[in-house]
């Protein structure tokens, strides 16, 4: 009697952690919500992000490339700015909806700005 009770305890334990495991793997393969993204030549960026509450977020010192990722999002208004820190280089900044391209722009030359914004789809 108790060897069957095992195997259906087994059984039911193997199909809970799977079920977790792909919960887990789910969330880990899904792109976040938004991401600003900046790249570019230039050594280092001045960075401007448009948050949730509608606020602006600034770094100064920005290595790139590098990303600003957010898995909640409650603003209506998405928002980027690199500007490049010296003389030489080019930044390009690009916004992401769900691992979607909304918006983006890049400029090159000695303290260039891009910018790039778009409504919250």
């Amino acid at each position: 009697m108790k060897k069957p009770l095992l195997i259906v305890a087994a059984v039911v334990a193997i199909v809970a952690v799977a079920w977790i495991g792909f919960g887990v793997w789910e969330r880990i393969n899904t792109p976040p919500l938004i991401e600003y993204k900046i790249e570019g030549t230039a050594a280092s960026a001045l960075v401007a992000i448009e948050l949730s509450d509608g606020s602006t977020e600034y770094h100064i010192g920005v290595t790139m490339p590098c990303s600003y990722k957010f898995t909640e999002f409650t603003g209506t208004h998405l928002s980027v700015m690199a500007q490049n820190e010296g003389e030489v280089g080019s930044v390009m900044v690009s916004i992401y909806h769900n691992g979607k391209l909304m918006a983006s722009h890049a400029a090159a030359g000695p303290f260039a700005k891009a910018t790039a914004s778009c409504p919250l789809p």
